[in-house]
């Protein structure tokens, strides 16, 4: 499978230290802050931009823009709360696979 990141400002600051993260291109893309130790998951397939510098008011992370190349649709994602629910569909997946794997 062929992920990337067509387009990055490597400007987004970590909502908890306020620091800038660094923008991992490796499958699946990711923001890591040093400072921190936190990793935070990004869409794959598609255009990231910030947005406007804009802020989220509840976790204090930069918006940013995801966009597909074939389209013109375009959303905004709060990193921090787009990367908490694809860990619990992650951790979700894992116990029903578990649980199939325990009943065979």
């Amino acid at each position: 499978m062929f992920w990337y990141v067509k387009y990055w400002i490597n400007s987004d600051r970590c909502g908890k230290c306020r620091r800038y993260m660094k923008y991992i291109a490796a499958a699946p893309p990711r923001l890591h802050c040093s400072t921190c130790d936190e990793t935070y998951d990004l869409p794959v397939k598609t255009n990231i931009k910030l947005y406007k510098e804009l802020k989220c008011p509840l976790d204090d992370f930069e918006l940013l823009v995801c966009s597909t190349g074939d389209s013109n649709a375009s959303e905004t994602k709060r990193i921090y709360v787009y990367s908490a629910i694809i860990r619990k569909v992650r951790k979700a997946l894992q116990a029903v696979g578990n649980l199939r794997k325990s009943q065979k």
